[in-house]
């Protein structure tokens, strides 16, 4: 009795010894592939792991560490095609979902932020061996415990198409998004920014449309996305990225209108008088964006002769004259600026000019700086050349400029107001005379010549 407790004894200290060292063993291993994880030779690394994994069966550190080297394997691959890198691009993206989930359920304890890593891993995996079930199954699952999470739509529609390849399903999403969410801006931009996207032109074309498309197809295009950006503007008036792209839809709208110059027909004319509205319609869209931007109206073109013979007729108007008063060498550094010279020009037109009270890195203003700006003033008075940016005042009497950079402006529009109006006449005119056949304008027309 006394012998077998012995050998029992014996035998139970051996087992411990032996635990004892298959743990050092394991712990050597580990550190072993750590090294050669460092390193990036991450297919040897895994092999020290397994071997401690053989030492330590079920060590959480292990499987991690597994994991990871495994899914640094599978990330570079996300683009291959070869077959030989596709299988084991499979290979080790299993060996990382088993791992990553494995050291999830070995937790003793859960944390939030152990759940976010361990999604976020199997997310990265799931996307770089391109399984897309697996992935769409994830986010369905999610939409369907909150099925107000708005986002996921995009989400999914976005793994369909960045991952499975499948951009009918993608746009399906979309434009299930607007049907779930009709009241939602967001959704609406986001299905029209889809639908534009035939519209880009090929960079290297060197022309502002693709011109694969017909013209037909590229009006029918954009009248789709211009409709759904008037939903997203309806939602929210004041959201932006709307008008942004809607005057770009305008815009190859406007490209897309077939006419010879000058047009020949009733029907060109027609179409050249639809392109000017499409301009006109994209400028109201860029004027709509600079009033969510608060910016100020571009200066308005002016001839010299005219604003120097009839300044009245600019009251309050920003202008633009085709005459230059070089301040190229007085406006560095952006340093505050005061008044330092005032003219009064042929017909009593004065023209104040800001400049900065001392150039930059300098305590005192140049000693010619005076001399310089009266003589600009005076050379622009004399009508030379190039651009001068001023605000009359409201009486007509001073224009004024300043040397503060502008931080962007807005583009006046195309056409007048009484332009768009005989537009709008003669396009009545147009569509009779393609109703009749051409008829009843061309006698209209001989009528206008004899008179």
């Amino acid at each position: 009795m006394r012998q077998g407790t012995l050998a029992l004894a014996v035998f139970c200290f051996a087992s411990i010894e032996l635990a004892g060292c298959s743990k050092i063993r394991a712990r050597d291993l580990v550190r072993e592939g750590n090294e050669l994880y460092s390193d990036g030779q991450y297919e040897a690394a895994i092999q020290k792991y397994n071997e401690a994994q053989e030492h330590e069966p079920g060590g959480n550190t292990v499987l991690w560490n597994r994991a990871c080297a495994a899914e640094s394997l599978v990330l570079p691959l996300k683009e291959a095609e070869n077959p030989q890198k596709l299988e084991a691009r499979r290979k080790y993206a299993d060996i990382a979902l088993a791992d990553f989930q494995a050291w999830y359920n070995g937790l003793e304890v859960k944390t939030e932020e152990d759940t976010k890593t361990a999604m976020e891993h199997r997310l990265a995996v799931l996307s770089a061996d391109a399984r897309c079930d697996d992935l769409v199954a994830h986010w369905q699952e999610k939409l369907k415990a909150d099925p107000k999470a708005e986002g996921l739509y995009s989400v999914i529609a976005r793994t369909y198409d960045d991952v499975c390849g499948k951009p009918d399903k993608a746009h399906e999403w979309y434009r299930k998004r607007t049907e779930d969410f009709p009241q939602s801006a967001q959704a609406w931009h986001t299905l029209a920014v889809r639908e534009f996207d035939p519209l880009f032109p090929d960079p290297e074309a060197g022309i502002p449309y693709n011109a694969d498309i017909s013209p037909e197809e590229r009006i029918k295009i954009a009248d789709r996305v211009i409709g759904y950006l008037d939903n997203a503007t309806k939602q929210d008036p004041k959201y932006r990225d709307p008008y942004v792209w809607r005057s770009m839809s305008y815009m190859q709208r406007q490209l897309a209108r077939v006419y010879n110059d000058p047009p020949e027909t009733a029907v060109e004319r027609m179409q050249s008088l639809l392109a000017r509205e499409d301009s006109m319609l994209a400028w109201k869209q860029q004027r709509a964006v600079c009033d969510i931007d608060s910016l100020p109206n571009c200066p308005v073109p002016a001839e010299v002769s005219a604003v120097v013979g009839k300044p009245q007729a600019f009251a309050g108007q920003s202008i633009s004259v085709y005459a230059k008063v070089n301040v190229d060498s007085v406006t560095k550094g952006g340093v505050p600026t005061e008044p330092v010279v005032e003219m009064t020009l042929e017909g009593g037109l004065k023209v104040r000019q800001r400049y900065p009270s001392k150039m930059a890195g300098e305590e005192h203003p140049p000693e010619a700086l005076a001399e310089f700006v009266e003589a600009a003033i005076s050379r622009w008075g004399e009508g030379k050349s190039d651009t001068f940016q001023g605000k009359m005042s409201a009486d007509g009497k001073v224009l004024e400029a300043s040397a503060a950079p502008s931080m962007g402006c807005c583009p006046p529009p195309p056409l007048t107001p009484e332009q768009q109006a005989a537009d709008q006449e003669l396009k009545k005119e147009i569509q009779e005379e393609i109703e009749s056949g051409g008829k009843r304008k061309k006698r209209r027309r001989r009528r206008r010549r004899r008179r």
